[in-house]
């Protein structure tokens, strides 16, 4: 496991983090840390400290708080390069915020899954029968699915469909 992990675990299990000196501060936000996972972050600390101390670790921190607000996973941070954060470092935190649920749309439709209130089936001419947002048009030349398929994954139909 390596420290960006351990940040990412903190932040599924709700914990906000930073740095005070050479010292990972941490903020629970339900319940008190799992012993396990304080002595993974013990084991980790020298790279974690080094990676939050980093040109990036400010927006790294940023943005891992920004997806416990947003109740996304702390695998949708954990997937940007370094060439990502430094993207992202002026960003305001409303761009952030739409930034990571684009992104955390994005890989559930890598992994296959049809993004949370995409309810209505739609014909796409490249994709066939599919699940898009609710307002969008009955049919369409190209859909988000599009690119994924030609990626040769998975899209998934809508029943019947």
């Amino acid at each position: 496991m390596t420290a960006i992990r351990v940040l990412a675990e903190l932040h599924d299990a709700g914990i906000r983090f930073g740095l005070k000196g050479d010292r990972i501060r941490l903020e629970p936000t339900r319940g008190p840390i799992p012993s396990p996972m304080v002595r993974r972050i013990a084991d980790h600390k020298p790279e974690a400290v080094a990676l939050l101390s980093s040109a990036e670790g400010d927006i790294l921190r940023a943005l891992f708080d920004l997806a416990i607000d947003e109740g996304l996973p702390g695998a949708t941070v954990v997937a940007l390069s370094a060439e990502d954060l430094r993207a992202c470092a002026d960003l305001p935190r409303d761009a952030l915020r739409a930034y990571l649920r684009a992104l955390a749309r994005s890989q559930r439709m890598a992994a296959g899954s049809v993004p949370d209130g995409w309810t209505r089936a739609v014909v796409c001419d490249g994709c066939g029968p599919v699940l898009l947002w609710p307002d969008c048009p009955a049919s369409a030349i190209a859909c988000p699915w599009c690119w994924h398929r030609r990626a040769g994954r998975a899209v998934p139909r809508p029943r019947g469909g």
